[in-house]
C-alpha cells in the first residue's frame, strides 16, 4: 500500500497528479511507478481523458479517505463533458460502475464524435496534451510546480478562457505514450511564445465546451423540446415551417460552419455535408457526442444555459406573427412577409397552420389600375414625416399606397 498521494490542484487532470506522483516518488523509470501504483497490472490506460477503473484500484493500494473516487471521475476526467448528452440516470449508473470498478468504456461515444480521429481521443489514450504557458508560470510559483489542467484538454479547445490566449501542444513521439510514461508540461519547451492572436470563434467556442465539463451532472437534453434547434430557425436558417416545426438549410448552415471555423474542424465534425438525419438526431439529442452541439451553438452564439433549458424557446415566426396579428395595425402583405423573413406565399400556409387569421392588407385589382388624375392634399411638415414614418413601417410602398388606402376604407372605388 502507498504511503502517500499528492492532494489534487483546481481544474487538475487525473493523469497530470499520477505525473507529479512519479516524480515526487523519485522512481527512476517510468514502469517503476506503475508497479507501486497498480500492482499485478500490466496493460494501463493512464492518459485517458475520460475516466476508467484505474481510479478504483488506485483508491484501493491507499488508505481510506486519501482520495475521493467520485470527486475526481466528475472533478478531473472529462466524464461530465463525454456524457453530457446522456440522460441523468445513464450518467449515474456509469458514475455507480466506475465507483465500484466494474465499467467498461463506452466505445460508441468517440464513434459519434466526429469523423476525424483527433476527436475520438475523449476515451482513448491522448496523443496530445495541451497547456497554457501563462497558466504554467502562475502554477509553478503558486505551487512549485507546473501540472495539466483538465479544462485545457477538452476536444477543439484552443485557447486559454482565463488568460485569452493560444494553447501549446505538445505531441507524444509515440501511440499510447501516455499509457506508460509520465511527463509534465514542465518537462520540455522551456522556450516558448505567449500566442494572443486569435479568431472570432476561439473564445466563444472555448466558453461553451467548458460549460459543458463544468456544469452539474443533472443538466442535459432537455426531451421535448429542443432549444437549439428552434434557435436556428429562429436564426434565419428555416426553410419553411409548418405545423411539426422547422425545415433547415443545412446547405447554409455548412456554409457559415466553413466561414466561421474553416475546413478543417468542420469536416472534423460535421463531414463534407450535414443530412437531414443528422440534423434529425441532433434535434432529438441522438447525437451523444457534444461537439456538433457546441459549434452551432457558438455559431449563433447561444449561451449554454438556453441550450439546456427547461423553458421553451420562442419561436420568433410564430410570436411576431401573432403580435403582428394582435397589434390592432394594418400591414402590407409584403411587408409582413418580410418582418418574417418568408414569401408570401410562405406566409398564408404559415398563418393557417397557426391558426392566425390573414389580418394583412390585400391590394385589389382595383388599387393597380393606372391613375388618370391626382389630387394634392396639404399637410404640415410635422404631419407629412408622422404620415412617411407610418407608410414606410408598414409595408406601403409609397405615401399615395397608404392614402389611397385610407380613402378605401371610406368609399368604395368599386364600378357598381
Amino acid at each position: 500500500m502507498l504511503n502517500f498521494f499528492p492532494s489534487l490542484y483546481p481544474d487538475e487532470f487525473w493523469y497530470s497528479i499520477l505525473c507529479r506522483y512519479h516524480v515526487r516518488a523519485g522512481y527512476v523509470t517510468a514502469p517503476a511507478t506503475i508497479r507501486q501504483l497498480f500492482p499485478d497490472r500490466i496493460q494501463l490506460s493512464l492518459g485517458n481523458l475520460f475516466p476508467n477503473n484505474l481510479i478504483y484500484l488506485l483508491s484501493l493500494n491507499l488508505p481510506e479517505g486519501i482520495i475521493d473516487v467520485e470527486d475526481i471521475i466528475l472533478n478531473h476526467t472529462l466524464y461530465k463533458y463525454c456524457f453530457r448528452m446522456r440522460t441523468y440516470n445513464e450518467k449515474l449508473d456509469m458514475l455507480d460502475n466506475l465507483k465500484k470498478g466494474i465499467a467498461q468504456t463506452p466505445t460508441n461515444l468517440w464513434r459519434t464524435a466526429g469523423k476525424n480521429i483527433r476527436l475520438q481521443q475523449s476515451t482513448r489514450s491522448l496523443e496530445v496534451l495541451k497547456f497554457c504557458p501563462i497558466c504554467k508560470e502562475e502554477d509553478t510559483e503558486a505551487y512549485g510546480e507546473s501540472y495539466w489542467h483538465l479544462t485545457h484538454q477538452i476536444p477543439l479547445i484552443s485557447v486559454c478562457i482565463k488568460h485569452k490566449c493560444k494553447l501549446i501542444e505538445h505531441s507524444c513521439a509515440r501511440a499510447n505514450q501516455l499509457s506508460y510514461s509520465f511527463i509534465l508540461p514542465n518537462d520540455y519547451l522551456l522556450n516558448y511564445t505567449v500566442d494572443l492572436n486569435l479568431t472570432d470563434f476561439d473564445l466563444p467556442l472555448a466558453r461553451i465546451l467548458s460549460d459543458y465539463l463544468h456544469m452539474p451532472l443533472q443538466v442535459g437534453p432537455t426531451y421535448g423540446h429542443n432549444n437549439l434547434i428552434s434557435a436556428l430557425g429562429n436564426n434565419g436558417y428555416g426553410l419553411y415551417r409548418n405545423k411539426n416545426g422547422w425545415s433547415y438549410d443545412l446547405k447554409q448552415i455548412h456554409q457559415d460552419l466553413y466561414r466561421m471555423y474553416g475546413n478543417e474542424i468542420t469536416n472534423q465534425v460535421f463531414g463534407d455535408n450535414i443530412t437531414t438525419q443528422d440534423m434529425d438526431k441532433l434535434k432529438h439529442w441522438k447525437m451523444q457526442s457534444p461537439e456538433r452541439y457546441a459549434l452551432l451553438s457558438t455559431l449563433i452564439f447561444q449561451p449554454t444555459e438556453i441550450t439546456f433549458g427547461e423553458e421553451v424557446l420562442d419561436d420568433f415566426l410564430e410570436t411576431e406573427l401573432i403580435r403582428l396579428s394582435q397589434s390592432g395595425k394594418k400591414y402590407n402583405k409584403t411587408y409582413v412577409a418580410e418582418t418574417l423573413g418568408v414569401s408570401t406565399s410562405q406566409l398564408e400556409i404559415i398563418a393557417k397552420d397557426l391558426n392566425v387569421s390573414s389580418f394583412w392588407i390585400q391590394r385589389s385589382e382595383e388599387t393597380k389600375t393606372p391613375r388618370a388624375k391626382s389630387m394634392e392634399g396639404h399637410f404640415t411638415e410635422k404631419e407629412k414625416k408622422k404620415i412617411v414614418s407610418y407608410y414606410k413601417s408598414h409595408g406601403f410602398k409609397s405615401a399615395s399606397d397608404f392614402i389611397r388606402y385610407c380613402v378605401s376604407q371610406n368609399l368604395d372605388f368599386k364600378d357598381e
